[in-house]
């Protein structure tokens, strides 16, 4: 059967793109012969993952403890090959597959804190700049890319601005700061209309008046 491992699954290490087995994960693989005693069984270990650091190990009688917890698999699928010879030199193979796949979420680091800036006198917003977070995977990023870029224009009111990781797994990270611009610009009138003085119409207790209307 095979073997399902996450990366680091006992490590603890954010940026190692590998697993080691825990004592629990290593199997048992049981032989016998119809000529030989189970104590003349030779057992012998192999493993085809370039990647692997160490080299499989295993003892018993009539049967193998396959040791593979001082054992690193890189990513992937590792084929480990178990070959059992009799004394009369008969050898029998059996497999299983170490299966290591990346299960850890890239990370972003120093994300922005929300920002506050006020609008231009002439303009409803303003450009906002800030220095861009950082990424990083245990198995390396491939792609991290943000909806608003630094130096964009923002107008009054609040604008989120959010950052995306994803890693070669799929797996993905966001990090989210807001940009908030206040008007602190008081509104204009231009025009203003001076003091009036007029007669009272002929009959009249008042006067029609009139002016331009400012703007």
């Amino acid at each position: 059967a095979d073997i399902a491992l996450g990366t680091n699954a006992d490590e603890g290490d954010d940026d190692n793109c590998t697993t080691k087995f825990n004592a629990a994960d290593t199997p048992v693989v049981l032989a016998t012969d119809n000529c030989s005693d189970t104590g003349a069984l030779t057992f012998t270990l192999s493993a085809d993952n370039s990647a692997m650091v160490g080299t499989p190990s295993g003892t018993g009688i009539g049967g193998i403890d396959v040791a593979l917890d001082n054992i690193t698999f890189g990513l992937g699928t590792t084929i480990v090959t178990v070959t059992v010879t009799d004394e009369a030199g008969n050898p029998t193979d059996c497999t299983f597959n170490v299966v290591v796949s990346d299960d850890e979420d890239p990370t972003i680091s120093d994300c922005p804190t929300d920002i506050t800036e006020n609008a231009l006198t002439l303009n409803c917003g303003n450009n906002v700049s800030w220095t861009e977070p950082t990424a990083d995977d245990n198995c390396g990023v491939v792609s991290f890319t943000s909806d608003i870029s630094p130096g964009a224009f923002f107008e009054v009111g609040t604008t989120q601005v959010t950052y995306t990781v994803t890693d070669a797994a799929g797996n993905s990270t966001t990090c989210s700061f807001d940009v908030m611009i206040s008007d602190v610009t008081v509104p204009t009138i231009t025009g203003c209309v001076s003091p009036i003085t007029a007669d009272n119409d002929a009959g009249d207790c008042g006067a029609l008046v009139t002016w331009v209307a400012p703007t």
